[in-house]
């Protein structure tokens, strides 16, 4: 589950959480550790995110696209 501060929600508070703690050691499920290996990086990051697009798909929630998002940038032409 990604629900690091325990109130039976996966939701933005406990990205904050994983996010504050980033790459930290010595921590805790309460500051990110979702995978009990003592470091929050992102294989925590991805328990998260995973547990919270199946809680969203569950409840009804718009699907992910299948493609990835595509950024372009057009630059100034070289003088």
């Amino acid at each position: 589950s990604g629900d690091v501060n325990s109130n039976g929600v996966t939701d933005i508070n406990d990205y904050i959480i994983i996010r504050n703690n980033f790459l930290g050691t010595n921590k805790t499920l309460a500051t990110g550790d979702l995978n009990g290996d003592t470091v929050v990086n992102f294989t925590d990051f991805r328990i998260w995110k995973n547990d919270r697009e199946a809680a969203v798909a569950a409840a009804g929630g718009v699907p992910r696209p299948a493609g990835g998002l595509r950024v372009t940038a057009q630059l100034p032409a070289a003088r």
